[in-house]
């Protein structure tokens, strides 16, 4: 009975002994298994000082009548399609992305067109943050009432954050695409322009942001793109130069894609009033790009938003986009 009882005693106490050393021991660094933290949580996206910056595009509570440079491509490498001569920016609480609305704008056609994006919600699509909304009418009547139905389309806002470390004040990035496989994108760059920054005659000033936009194989095969983009303005001489690297790109389920070689660029552009165009080229492609000064009403061009669609000869792919800038 004794010996059974040692026995007995000896195996409990070698149990707790090895639940204790499992469990940490008390201090005692017993290489027990350690729970890692938990993730950090995604970047607060950013938010306009409104105070300092009023007249940012997120501080405006009423109705904000912006337009600026388009890039329209389809999956045929073909360009037109969605147009618009302004787009409204109507936002609800500052707080808030959710009670926004994007209204495109056109009366070039046969009825006024009226393209209403609502119901904005957030995510990331492999490249960066994107709140998405979706339509809710296309046009309106003869006499300007909206007709409600929605065409299938869907608004695509950017933030490049992670590449401005500060973010745009002025400056909207977006896209409009139909969601099918050969459907239409519209990129476009907007800020109100009205009334424009007071454009120097002297000095130089450099710019780094973002792009997004679209590489169109020549099999038809499409790719989402990123990448950053410097630019230097002399605004004495009216010269711009600048240039794209570091190009990303995802594949349609979102899964990052091998970035063939030659697809970033460089640009040259002249300005013109707070205006500018010019040629663009890469390794393997030429094209053009159109741009736009952003900043406070009577103030310095302190942000730009550009526009570039590029193409390779004899049937080659395609790269356009939309860009947008902050002054360092």
């Amino acid at each position: 009975m004794l010996r059974k009882c040692m026995i007995s005693c000896a195996v409990t106490a070698a149990a707790f002994m090895a639940s204790a050393c499992a469990g940490g021991g008390d201090g005692g660094g017993g290489g027990g298994v350690v729970t890692p933290p938990p993730p950090p949580p995604p970047p607060t996206p950013y938010a306009s000082n409104c105070t300092a910056t009023p007249g940012a595009l997120s501080c405006q509570s009423m109705r904000v009548d912006a337009n600026g440079p388009m890039a329209i491509i389809s999956t045929n490498g073909s360009i037109g399609g969605i147009g618009y001569e302004a787009v409204l920016i109507e936002r609800g609480e500052r707080s808030r992305v959710d009670d926004d609305s994007y209204v495109f704008w056109s009366a070039a056609g046969a009825t006024l067109m009226n393209r209403r994006y609502v119901n904005f919600a957030e995510s990331s699509d492999g490249l960066g943050r994107i709140r998405t909304g979706t339509n809710t009418s296309t046009d309106t009547d003869i006499f300007g009432n909206i007709i409600p139905g929605s065409d299938g389309t869907t608004l695509t806002l950017f933030d490049i954050t992670n590449v401005l470390q500060g973010g745009l004040d002025y400056v909207q990035l977006g896209r409009v695409s139909n969601g099918v496989s050969n459907g239409v994108q519209t990129y476009f760059a907007v800020g109100d322009p009205t009334p424009s920054p007071v454009m120097p005659t002297t000095g130089s000033a450099r710019y780094a942001g973002g792009t997004r936009g679209t590489y169109l194989t020549a099999a038809g095969v499409s790719y989402q793109t990123a990448s950053d983009i410097t630019m230097n303005a002399n605004f004495g001489t009216g010269q711009i130069t600048g240039s794209t690297t570091n190009l990303r790109m995802i594949d349609s389920n979102g899964a990052a894609a091998t970035t063939p070689a030659g697809l970033n660029f460089n640009f040259t552009a002249n300005i013109a009033g707070a205006a500018f165009n010019g040629t663009a080229s890469s390794p393997s492609m030429t094209g053009s790009v159109d741009g736009r000064f952003y900043g406070e009403p009577g103030g310095a061009p302190v942000e730009a938003g550009l526009s570039y669609s590029l193409g390779a000869a004899a049937g080659g792919g395609r790269l356009v986009g939309v860009g947008g800038l902050k002054r360092e």
